[in-house]
């Protein structure tokens, strides 16, 4: 009995190379990957977050989305319940509050922001 030899042709020589190519180069990819994860970030609660922010130089248009956010019943004030969640905002209510209403304005809390910033 006579054995055939099976000869690879170029086609399959390529695509074997091409295969074990792919293969190395996922393996190095993961190493890779693995060696330079970065550490997760911790994430700040919404007060942290907010005195954060309140660190920063905003713009306008940052402080007026800002107000929105915090504003929850959507009636165009904050008040102190509105903002008992942002220490640093509701320790200085009554500064903030400069006609005394009871509320911030718009106004109010924009001036309090840019002046503290």
């Amino acid at each position: 009995m006579q054995v055939k030899r099976r000869t690879l042709d170029d086609f399959e020589t390529r695509s074997v190379a091409l295969f074990a190519t792919v293969l190395v180069s996922m393996a190095l990819a993961t190493s890779a990957r693995a060696q330079t994860a970065t550490p997760p970030v911790p994430s700040l609660s919404a007060p942290q977050a907010a005195d954060k922010a309140s660190k920063m130089k905003l713009s306008a248009a940052q402080v007026q989305q800002a107000f929105q956010q915090i504003d929850k019943n959507r009636d165009g004030s904050l008040s102190r319940s509105e903002v008992s969640v942002f220490p640093r905002i509701e320790r200085h209510f009554e500064r903030m509050d400069v006609n005394g209403d009871g509320k911030l304005s718009p106004t109010e809390f924009e001036d309090a922001v840019q002046q503290s910033s």
